[in-house]
């Protein structure tokens, strides 16, 4: 699984990537929840929640540009998973097939996505449910489950291929 050979290192190094992901999946839904928070007060007329400093430019916006900042932050947080994950498989696994696949899961989810949300444009009767599918794919991007599924499988593909080649020998 991995080229450092110290286990202590490899456990530190596994607990941090976790501790890593686990705190970007954090911060995501930290950001998430106020904004939905602000553009329910916006959208109602209630009083503004007062935000956290780095956010603060956010209580001056109106509904539709928070809508616009909550569809920048997503695809943000979409490529930050990504290269989180990009970033782990290399770490542990340092082989390139690894890493295009990895590619793949993450464009082809977008993908997916992205055909569902063009569907309830086109379908007006199924937008609501291509929202939600498109809504509910693109979380999956967008925290750590799909990277630790990723580093999941590598590792038991590699431990079967490995025990497979042994057999033959």
């Amino acid at each position: 699984m991995f080229m450092i050979t110290s286990k202590p290192v490899r456990i530190i190094l596994i607990v941090l990537t976790g501790f890593l992901f686990y705190s970007a999946g954090y911060f995501r839904n930290y950001i998430f929840l106020f904004l939905n928070a602000e553009a329910f007060a916006v959208w109602y007329h209630r009083p503004i929640i007062s935000p956290p400093a780095f956010l603060g430019f956010v209580s001056t916006l109106g509904y539709p540009a928070l809508v616009r900042l909550k569809w920048a932050f997503t695809f943000l947080f979409y490529i930050l998973f990504f290269l989180l994950a990009l970033a782990a498989v290399s770490l542990f696994f340092r082989q390139r097939i690894y890493l295009w696949l990895c590619s793949v899961v993450y464009a082809g989810l977008l993908l997916i996505s992205f055909m569902f949300m063009i569907s309830g444009y086109l379908f007006h009767g199924f937008a609501i449910h291509a929202y939600n599918i498109s809504r509910s794919l693109i979380h999956i991007g967008q925290s750590p489950f799909l990277p630790m599924l990723l580093l999941i499988t590598i590792y038991y593909h590699r431990h079967a291929y490995s025990a497979e080649n042994r057999q033959k020998i």
